[in-house]
């Protein structure tokens, strides 16, 4: 019987707790809904931009689109291929010069896009020749902000992403946590109901056997 207890006992030692619950369930839903509406959001705009850009470059027919897609397609492959825990730049060719290769072609397409955004941007005008003759830092350094910016949205859609892609791994122990909690109150709650129906049973027999006077009826006809 001993044994039997002390067995229980190191069971329940065994069972994994949550750590503690530090952010509701629902705000974390709803940080996650707004980061992947925020992310697809900024996907699109910015092959918008990329379009934009290409557009002013002048170049003929459907290009633009067919290029502001492809590289929309290839970010978010890249970025689902990292999230994976693999290297998009290696790998992919299938050998080592291949790869090489590969490595540069990807690069450019990134290198595409921030200069497309960056063009989108007016950046172009800032970077002219006359400007560095001039020693223009002003309308130098406003390229260079516009550059950033145009880098920004770049890369911002994978940020989001995998800043998500975080948030989902890290919900899960504090979902568990929150589970647990909902089930801790659930029990109490039912604890404290069984309490209540025991309090009254309890004072019901109590008030059964208990003496019964009038003499605070008495004191008060008195004052009457």
């Amino acid at each position: 019987m001993t044994q039997a207890r002390y067995r229980t006992q190191d069971d329940r030692l065994r069972i994994p707790k949550p750590p503690t619950q530090r952010v509701s369930k629902s705000r974390v839903k709803l940080i996650k809904t707004v980061a992947v509406v925020a992310a697809i959001a900024l996907t699109i705009y910015d092959a918008y931009v990329s379009h934009q850009g290409f557009r002013r470059l002048g170049l003929p027919n459907q290009a633009p689109i067919v290029l502001a897609l492809l590289i929309l397609v290839v970010q978010l492959a890249s970025g689902a291929i990292q999230q994976l825990g693999m290297n998009p730049f290696k790998g992919v060719g299938g050998s080592g010069p291949m790869d090489f290769v590969w490595t540069w072609v990807l690069a450019s397409v990134y290198v595409i896009d921030v200069g497309s955004n960056a063009i989108a941007f007016g950046a172009g005008q800032y970077f002219s020749m006359w400007r560095f003759i001039r020693l223009d830092f002003d309308g130098i350094a406003m390229g260079f902000v516009l550059l950033v910016l145009a880098s920004l949205l770049t890369f911002g859609d994978e940020i989001l992403l995998r800043l998500v892609d975080r948030i989902v791994v890290g919900s899960r122990a504090n979902d568990a946590s929150a589970q647990k909690a909902d089930i801790d109150t659930k029990a109490y709650n039912r604890y404290l109901k069984g309490y209540e129906q025991r309090a009254i049973a309890n004072a019901d027999r109590a008030g059964q056997s208990a003496t019964v006077d009038f003499d605070w009826l008495q004191q008060n006809n008195h004052n009457v």
